[in-house]
């Protein structure tokens, strides 16, 4: 009976440790599943964020642009641009020149609005001066090549 003991104690070992073995890797391959799926939750989490962020981003930085656009798209049909261009004279000038002043005191955004020639001379520039736009003299008009 002794051995029949031994060999039995031998297959009940055998069978305990051949279960333990087949328990570590089942919670190990469930662990590995949950642990995966957590990581492909959060990499997805990040990814939408940083779409978010993105998209954001871009239009934060785009405004502004689409904000001068439409300022440069107003002030290129005024009257007083089209005058000027087809017959620069000095009063003109003087009419555009005050439409300048008046944009930007109403626009409060630019420092400085000019209209540039071709060959690249300023032909009419208001400056931003203490907060008060100002009409700069013919003499001071500056060539920007």
């Amino acid at each position: 009976m002794d051995g029949e003991n031994q060999r039995w104690e031998k297959g009940f070992l055998k069978r305990f440790a051949i279960s333990i073995v087949v328990a570590v890797v089942l919670v190990g391959r469930i662990s590995y599943a949950v642990h995966m799926s957590a990581v492909g939750r959060r990499a997805r989490s990040i990814a939408d964020e940083d779409l978010h962020n993105v998209e954001m981003r871009e239009r934060s930085l785009s405004r502004p642009f689409r904000e001068a656009v439409s300022d440069l798209l107003y002030l290129s049909g005024r009257a007083e641009i089209v005058a000027y261009l087809a017959d620069p004279t000095p009063a003109n000038r003087g009419k555009l020149a005050r439409e300048f002043v008046a944009f930007s005191r109403r626009s409060e955004v630019y420092d400085q609005i000019r209209l540039i020639s071709e060959d690249r001379m300023e032909l009419v520039r208001v400056d931003l001066k203490n907060g008060d736009p100002v009409s700069v003299p013919d003499v001071e008009l500056q060539y920007k090549g």
